[in-house]
Order: C-alpha cells, then sequence, then structure tokens
C-alpha cells in the first residue's frame, strides 16, 4: 500500500491516470496522421507516394492497408479499454505488447517504404518516367510519439499493479 503524496493522492492514483490519459496522446497521434503522411515521396510533377495511419492516401478509405487498419484497432482498443476495466492486471501486458507491435509496423514501414517506378510521354512525344520512394515525414514523428505514449501507459499500469501486489 502507498502513502499519500503531499497533495493527497497517491503514487497508485497517479500512476493509474497516467495509464489512462497516455493512450489519448497516442489516439490523437493516430488521428493526426490521418491527414500527416508517415511517409511522402513528395513528388508532384509524377506519381505520389503517401503512407498515412490507414496505409494510403489521406483519408482515402480505398487504400486501407490490413496491418494499418490492426493498428488502429490496437490503438483504439487500447485506448478505450483503459477507462472500462477496473484492474489493469492483464491491460498493462497487452498495451505493451501493442505498443510493440506498433514499433515494429513503424520500423518496417520505414526500412522498407513502398516505391513505384514509373515510365509515360509528355505532349511532345518525348519518354519520362522516374522511380518515386515514400520518404519519411513528420507523421512518423507523430507515430513514434503515440507509440512511446501507449508503451509508457503499459508501464505505468504495469507498476501500478506491482505495487498493489
Amino acid at each position: 500500500m502507498t502513502s499519500p503524496t503531499a497533495g493527497g493522492h497517491s503514487t497508485h492514483a497517479r500512476l493509474r491516470r497516467a495509464a489512462q490519459l497516455l493512450p489519448l496522446i497516442a489516439m490523437a497521434a493516430w488521428v493526426v496522421t490521418l491527414a500527416l503522411p508517415v511517409l511522402d515521396s513528395g513528388d508532384a510533377a509524377g506519381p505520389r507516394i503517401m503512407v498515412t495511419s490507414l496505409g494510403g492516401q489521406p483519408f482515402n478509405l480505398t487504400e486501407t492497408h490490413p496491418a494499418f487498419l490492426l493498428a488502429w484497432i490496437g490503438v483504439l482498443g487500447c485506448a478505450a479499454s483503459v477507462w472500462l476495466l477496473r484492474s489493469l492486471r492483464w491491460w498493462s501486458v497487452a498495451t505493451m505488447l501493442v505498443a510493440l507491435m506498433l514499433g515494429v509496423l513503424l520500423l518496417t514501414t520505414l526500412v522498407d517504404p513502398p516505391s513505384l517506378l514509373w515510365d509515360g510521354v509528355d505532349e511532345q512525344g518525348r519518354p519520362t518516367g522516374g522511380y518515386v520512394i515514400g520518404q519519411p515525414a513528420a507523421g512518423a514523428v507523430a507515430w513514434a510519439l503515440g507509440i512511446g505514449a501507449l508503451f509508457a501507459a503499459g508501464l505505468c499500469a504495469f507498476v501500478t499493479r506491482t505495487r498493489q501486489t
């Protein structure tokens, strides 16, 4: 049992509150990256590659990638379930595993980005073409912050759990 701090709140209560609020930061990061790309080729002249938190162009549900959809389900599940559960015993472990899997998804997306080789002909009949590759964009930083917040939430809940026993 932990003793109250000077403000009257126990360390347990503060850690639990952190475990409840940190997933909201992760949720915000995922919402922001619906419009802010994680990867962006930045090519305005030819085909453009953009990867958001749904796996394709911003707000384009037809390009949704299953792995990115599962990431959304994981973030939503962690952010919602922390408020519904009385005991965070298994939630903490599950949340840290979700954060770990999200980290793997981000790393594989950054290490092996999508690319496109294209060709064509301009108005004057000259051959055109190029190679486009998705480059890390600002959304990758937002994702990394969201993953860190989710892992920290799981860690706070885990520490809370171990202090109770």
